[in-house]
């Protein structure tokens, strides 16, 4: 497996904020923003996964590579239907153009936001708001 090239290191609040999400919507979300880290940052290098609460309405997930980095151009596009940057590794590195456009529309489906932070030869961080549920006695009243 290549993830087995990379260290991977998790920032995870001492305790996780509820959120209101779909689980299977979050964990492709998850796995799409993780996969993208691996195929397109050199073996060996660190993918940084942090989870974190910004306010009492939200909590923050990122996904920080040291990957080539996506041009300003490309970052108004990349969640786009179909759309690839080709930055040479288009026939190096599989894929449709499919994924982030998916998470996108996942995570406006959940009140949430996704957004990309990248800059050429600095890797990329892919970031993205969940709702919190308003108050804690609410995961008590669905059993949790």
């Amino acid at each position: 497996v290549a993830a087995e090239r990379y260290t991977f290191v998790t920032h995870l609040p001492e305790k996780p904020p509820w959120i209101w999400a779909d689980e299977n919507s979050v964990h492709s979300i998850v796995n799409n923003l993780i996969d993208n880290a691996v195929k397109y940052s050199p073996a060996g290098s660190q993918i940084e996964i942090t989870v974190e609460t910004k306010s009492n309405e939200f909590a923050l997930c990122s996904v920080k590579d040291q990957g080539r980095g996506i041009s300003p151009e490309a970052q108004s596009k990349i969640f786009n239907r179909f759309y690839r940057e080709d930055g040479g590794d288009a026939q190096l590195v599989y894929g449709h153009g499919l994924g982030l456009y998916i998470a996108k529309n996942l995570i406006d489906l959940m009140g949430g936001k996704i957004w990309v932070e990248s800059e050429i030869n600095h890797g990329s961080r892919f970031a993205f708001t969940i709702p919190i549920m308003e108050e804690s006695h609410e995961a008590e009243d669905l059993g949790y």
